[in-house]
C-alpha cells in the first residue's frame, strides 16, 4: 500500500507506480482513498506547494473509477481498502489493524514523515510502528532496484509513503523535461492508463457534456490546458530559458497557438468562429483571451458544466475528472509536458487513438 500524496493526477501516477511494484513482488495493492483539498482550508487559500494530509478530505477510488476497472483490470493483483480492513481486524488482536513496515520515501521537499503517520494513523485509523527513513530519495526505480530493496522484505503489510514516479516504467526523465516522455509503450503502464476510466455517472456526463458543446458551440472543438497561478512558483524554478517557457507558456504563445489553429482548422457549419475549450486555473487567465473573442469562441469549465442538469453537486475531485474527460475528446489537444493534468489527458488520447500536440 502507499500514501496518496500532492494533487490528484500525482496520487494517480503513485498508484501506477505502487501497482508495477506490487506485481514485481507478487504482492497485492490496497486500493488508496484519493484525497482533495479542503476549500475552506488555510493551504487552498495561499498554497505554497506543500502537502498536509489533514488538510485533505479522503474519499473512495470506487466513488470516482469504474469498480470493474480496478478490481480486474489492473495488471496487478488489489483489493480495495474496505475489505483489506476486514481481513486484517478478522485476524488483528483486538480487531486494531497494526503496520509494522512504514516507509518514508524522500520523493519532493513537500514530503516529510508526519504526512506517513497522519495518513496511516489518523486517516486510516491504525496503530503504526516507526517510520523508515533511512532511505534516500527512490525515483524511477529499476527492477533490480525494487528487488534489492524490498525483495526480502518479510512483513506481511509493506505500506510506502509518496510513491510518485517511484517505478521507472524501463526509462529515466530528465529533470527539467527537455520533451515529453511517453510511457504508453510499455503494456502495463497502458493497462493502468485503460483500467482507471471514470465511473459510470462521471462518464455520462462527459458525453453529456461533449455533446452539448458540439451541439450548442460547434461540432469541432479544439482544447487547450493553461495551467496559472501557483505553477509560476514551480517553473521559475527552471533556469533554461526555453525550458521554463514550455513549463509556463506566456500569454502572446497561448494565443499564438490558438489562432494558428483556428488558420488550419475550419469552423463549424453551425457557428462561423473556432471553438475552443480551454482548462485553467478558475477566474485568472479568462482575460487574456478577450481579445480573441471576435474571431474564436472561447469557453471554460463553467460554459458547459454549470449548464448541464445534474442530480448532484461536483466536488474538486469529479470536476478535475470531467475537464480530463472533456479535453480528451477533443477535435485537437494542446498541453504542458510539465503537468500531470496534461499528461492524463495525454494519455487518454492515446488510449483512443487520438493524437495531442505540447507547447
Amino acid at each position: 500500500m502507499f500514501m496518496p500524496w500532492e494533487q490528484l493526477n500525482n496520487q494517480l501516477i503513485g498508484l501506477k507506480s505502487t501497482c508495477a511494484i506490487a506485481r514485481l513482488l507478487n504482492r497485492t495493492m490496497v486500493l488508496p482513498l484519493l484525497g482533495q483539498r479542503k476549500p475552506d482550508s488555510e493551504i487552498s487559500k495561499n498554497w505554497d506547494f506543500s502537502f498536509q494530509v489533514m488538510e485533505f478530505s479522503w474519499h473512495s477510488m470506487y466513488q470516482y473509477f469504474d469498480g470493474d476497472g480496478l478490481d480486474t483490470k489492473l495488471p496487478c493483483s488489489t483489493i480495495s481498502l474496505s475489505n483489506f480492513n476486514a481481513l486484517s481486524r478478522h485476524h488483528a488482536v483486538k480487531c486494531q489493524i497494526t503496520l509494522d513496515r512504514l516507509v518514508f520515501n524522500p520523493v519532493a521537499k513537500a514530503t516529510a514523515v508526519n504526512q506517513i503517520e497522519d495518513y496511516y494513523g489518523r486517516i486510516l485509523g491504525y496503530d503504526i510502528g516507526k517510520v523508515d527513513d533511512s532511505f534516500s530519495r527512490m525515483s524511477q526505480l529499476q527492477d533490480s532496484q525494487i528487488r534489492a530493496y524490498f525483495g526480502n522484505e518479510e512483513a506481511k503489510v509493506l505500506a510506502l509513503g509518496a510513491a510518485f514516479w517511484m517505478y521507472g516504467f524501463g526509462r529515466t526523465q530528465p529533470y527539467p523535461l527537455t520533451r515529453y516522455e511517453n510511457y504508453m509503450d510499455d503494456a502495463d503502464y497502458a493497462r493502468m492508463v485503460g483500467a482507471l476510466d471514470v465511473s459510470k455517472r462521471l462518464r455520462d456526463l462527459a458525453i453529456k457534456a461533449t455533446q452539448f458543446v458540439r451541439e450548442e458551440y460547434g461540432s469541432k472543438f479544439l482544447a487547450i490546458h493553461v495551467r496559472r497561478g501557483d505553477y509560476w512558483k514551480k517553473c521559475n524554478r527552471i533556469q533554461d530559458i526555453a525550458l521554463r517557457a514550455k513549463c509556463f507558456p506566456s500569454d502572446q504563445t497561448v494565443r499564438n497557438i490558438i489562432l494558428h489553429e483556428a488558420s488550419r482548422m475550419p469552423a463549424s457549419k453551425k457557428r462561423e468562429k473556432l471553438v475552443v475549450y480551454v482548462a485553467t486555473n478558475p477566474g485568472e487567465f479568462q482575460n487574456v483571451l478577450n481579445s480573441l473573442r471576435p474571431k474564436i469562441q472561447v469557453i471554460y469549465y463553467q460554459d458547459v458544466f454549470k449548464r448541464l442538469d445534474m442530480t448532484a453537486p461536483l466536488d474538486s475531485i469529479e470536476a478535475a475528472l470531467l475537464d480530463i474527460e472533456l479535453c480528451s475528446r477533443a477535435d485537437v489537444f494542446f498541453g504542458n509536458i510539465y503537468s500531470s493534468f496534461s499528461r492524463a489527458i495525454f494519455e487518454k488520447r492515446e488510449s483512443k487513438g487520438l493524437g495531442f500536440h505540447t507547447f
